[in-house]
């Protein structure tokens, strides 16, 4: 995941966005912490449901499989993180 965010947000005013689900929060404390000490910053918001499904149907994605649906039995839901760097 480094090699994404570094290669990815090269450029000071680069900006990343990632959503998944979190199947334990500390999971999501990990990636947090890990942004942290790359000097990003990032914003997390949290999905409910009914947004994931409009996300999936606007994409034209195949709704099924472990990530795409269900995500109320995740311990953390489902997040969209914001990324940037610091200023």
């Amino acid at each position: 995941m480094q090699e994404v965010i570094e290669r990815r947000l090269q450029k000071p005013h680069g900006v990343g966005f990632f959503a998944n689900p979190v199947r334990e929060t500390k999971e999501l404390d990990i990636f947090l912490k890990e942004l942290d000490i790359l000097g990003m910053e990032a914003n997390v918001e949290l999905c409910t449901e009914e947004e994931w499904e409009s996300c999936i149907t606007a994409l034209g994605l195949e709704k099924g499989g472990a990530t795409l649906h269900g995500v109320d039995h995740y311990e953390g839901g489902f997040v969209v993180v914001g990324v940037k760097h610091k200023c």
